[in-house]
């Protein structure tokens, strides 16, 4: 949890059975790092000295993870790509163990203006030929000794830069998203209902899917992309509801915990405890 607040992230979620495994490189404003972990919700904070000069790519190398941007929301696979501004918000959902690298740089060291336009806030699969060049020279980086602040390191910088240009420009535009539009716009609205309306012990699927004024198949085959059926993610968000109660409240008694399952909607306590025990997202 230090580790990640020390970058600017704030996890949430199933923090008590989170971890992680990361290696980091950085000479501000550069940085790489290679980051597994299990599942978890991890807004990006960020701090003032973060302007919109600089960038952030991350590049999904294990498992299915979830980005909330300000451009939607996106489903990063191994292999895809995201890129936006460092100042941006961002959430990263995952509900398995999950493994991505992420670089962090200036928008003036890319010179991609020879090409087509960079691709800020989209998703794309990258073009697996490049992507194993970026990711072998990205993991020997971080595997290696190499100090930040030797003479060389500048130049493993602009190799690592240069190579992302390359991924950039050598993107396959037919993939530039894992959803469609729609897909996307339904699943980001679905994903507010549950946030809204997941306390209420009667809210269901088929109640979210009213609300939206889709089929329950149409509402499951919608979220098949982001590898989380609707109902796993209504009862992760009732099991996040029900940590946080349980942290807050310090409860014990019977009585007290049937109240907070009940707020955290949950019908019973033993229902309650079930979910917690499984971790929400199983």
């Amino acid at each position: 949890m230090d580790w990640l607040s020390a970058q600017g992230w704030r996890a949430t979620g199933l923090i008590e059975s989170l971890r992680i495994f990361a290696d980091l490189i950085r000479a501000d404003p550069f940085a790489l790092g290679r980051i597994w972990h299990t599942s978890c919700r991890a807004k990006l904070v960020g701090n003032e000295s973060w302007g919109a000069r600089n960038f952030l790519m991350v590049i999904g190398i294990d498992g299915t993870q979830i980005l909330h941007t300000t451009t939607g929301t996106h489903v990063i696979r191994p292999g895809d790509v995201y890129l936006q501004n460092l100042n941006e918000p961002m959430v990263v959902e995952a509900s398995q163990p999950v493994g991505r690298m992420v670089i962090v740089s200036e928008w003036d060291r890319l010179r991609t203006h020879r090409g087509p336009p960079i691709p800020i806030g989209q998703a794309w699969a990258a073009d697996p030929d490049y992507l194993r060049v970026i990711l072998s020279t990205m993991t020997a980086t971080l595997n290696t000794p190499v100090h930040p602040r030797t003479p060389g390191f500048g130049s493993v910088q602009r190799s690592l830069e240069a190579l992302i240009e390359a991924l950039v420009l050598q993107r396959e535009p037919a993939r530039l998203s894992s959803l469609s539009t729609s897909q996307a716009d339904l699943v980001a609205r679905a994903l507010q209902v549950i946030e809204t309306c997941s306390a209420d012990p009667a809210f269901t699927v088929d109640t979210l899917a009213d609300i939206l004024g889709v089929s329950r198949s149409y509402l499951h085959l919608s979220f098949a992309p982001t590898g989380v059926t609707p109902s796993r993610r209504l009862r992760y968000s009732r099991v996040f509801r029900a940590q946080t109660l349980l942290a807050e409240r310090n409860a014990t008694g019977e009585r007290e915990l049937e109240r907070i399952a009940r707020m955290a909607g949950f019908r019973t306590v033993r229902t309650m405890q079930r979910a917690l025990l499984e971790g929400g997202m199983r």
